[in-house]
């Protein structure tokens, strides 16, 4: 006999007004008798066939039902490596709004462990007796491993990895060990610290952890090292004025070694150049380099494309540059400074590069004329 299928039933689920479809194999065991030509069937399903399907469907509809409801609950962060992570609200949160008929189906269609895994989200506990060491060992390693973030070095276009637990860089993002499960970078060999865990919404990891001893204990069974506190590092992550302190306190040691001002921040590979990774890691930690120099009032290393095309840009920055050198003696008047149009030599010498690049692309007699300001000639007395 050959076998087709045919749509058998019309279900309402008692949450949500919805039709569902069952199907059932055209066979003489379940369809005993049918006539294709009248297009009438007398079909006998086993006992409770029908009921579990209904039961199935009609579940099926509530959790996407329910995942829409609780969609604006959700927990949702994006780890460092871009994987989102998604937790399930708790029971106490969603009474707290009001959505007494979320608790509702939640616990009708299994709770909410249940729920959490048939939507593939994390719940924020897990059952007790869940965790053991070697889930444990497995969240734990695939926790760090989602932790190494990418940086572009604003100057250079140099991209590395930085780890957001630790601190160690690569140059290449670690790879995942396909026989041991791990990455091949020391970080596998690291606790993660209870800050970062619950900063990534991983309370059930933190549960976890906590219900097999805490994190030195658990650090122990698993042969984790914690990561060893940088109470200066710390410092200048908790205050961004210490951080700019140690910035400018950087800029002046490049002064003492080039002899030349510095106006600029400095670079990322500057500051590895000087041993400074620790300043480094802060200033990424603040926002990042065009951020930091920002907010410390300092020029920007590279401007919007087509910046110094406009003249009222060029005039601003070139104005701010001569009031900064007219406070600084250097045997001519204030007076006079204000209204002299510095040499390229000069800007080369304060470390304005973006500046000598804005008058050599518009030309200094006309960038001058614009502005009013005289031209300094050498061997000549200023031009009227």
């Amino acid at each position: 006999m050959k076998k087709t299928f045919l749509f058998f039933s019309v279900v309402r689920c008692c949450c949500l007004s919805l039709s569902l479809e069952l199907l059932l194999p055209l066979v003489a065991e379940v369809v005993p008798e049918y006539s294709e030509r009248g297009r009438v069937l007398l079909a006998l399903p086993p006992e409770g066939l029908l009921e579990v399907a209904r039961m199935d469907a009609q579940a099926q509809a509530e959790l996407g039902w329910l995942e829409e409801e609780l969609d604006p609950f959700m927990e949702k962060i994006t780890l460092p490596d871009g994987s989102l992570h998604t937790v399930m609200p708790t029971r106490e949160a969603l009474r707290e709004a009001g959505e007494h008929s979320l608790v509702y189906h939640i616990n009708k269609l299994g709770g909410f462990q249940e729920v959490a895994t048939l939507l593939g989200v994390q719940p924020r506990k897990r059952p007790g007796g869940w965790w053991d060491l070697q889930k444990l060992h497995e969240e734990i390693t695939d926790f760090m491993s989602a932790l190494w973030t990418e940086i572009k070095d604003p100057d250079t276009g140099e991209v590395y990895y930085f780890h957001q637990i630790t601190g160690e860089q690569s140059e290449e993002l670690p790879e995942r060990d396909e026989a041991g499960g791990g990455p091949v970078t020391s970080v596998d060999g690291y606790m993660p610290t209870v800050t970062a865990i619950k900063a990534a919404g991983r309370w059930d990891l933190h549960y976890g952890i906590m219900e097999n001893g805490g994190y030195t204990q658990v650090g122990k069974i698993l042969e984790r090292k914690a990561v060893s506190h940088n109470f200066y590092l710390q410092e200048m992550q908790g205050s961004f004025e210490c951080m700019a302190a140690e910035v400018r306190a950087a800029m002046r040691e490049l002064e003492d070694i080039t002899g030349e001002p510095q106006v600029l921040m400095p670079t990322m590979q500057t500051l590895r150049d000087m041993g400074l990774n620790d300043l480094e890691r802060a200033i990424q930690f603040h926002g990042g380099f065009p951020r930091v120099a920002s907010r410390m009032g300092l020029p920007q290393r590279h401007r919007p494309k087509g910046y110094w095309r406009d003249i009222r840009n060029i005039q601003k920055e070139l104005m701010d540059f001569v009031k900064q050198q007219q406070m600084a003696p250097h045997g001519e008047s204030p007076e006079m400074d204000m209204l002299y149009m510095p040499t390229l030599e000069e800007l080369r010498r304060a470390g304005r590069h973006d500046l000598r690049y804005a008058l050599q692309l518009h030309g200094s007699t006309k960038v001058a004329t614009v502005l009013g300001l005289k031209l300094r000639k050498r061997g000549r007395a200023p031009l009227d």
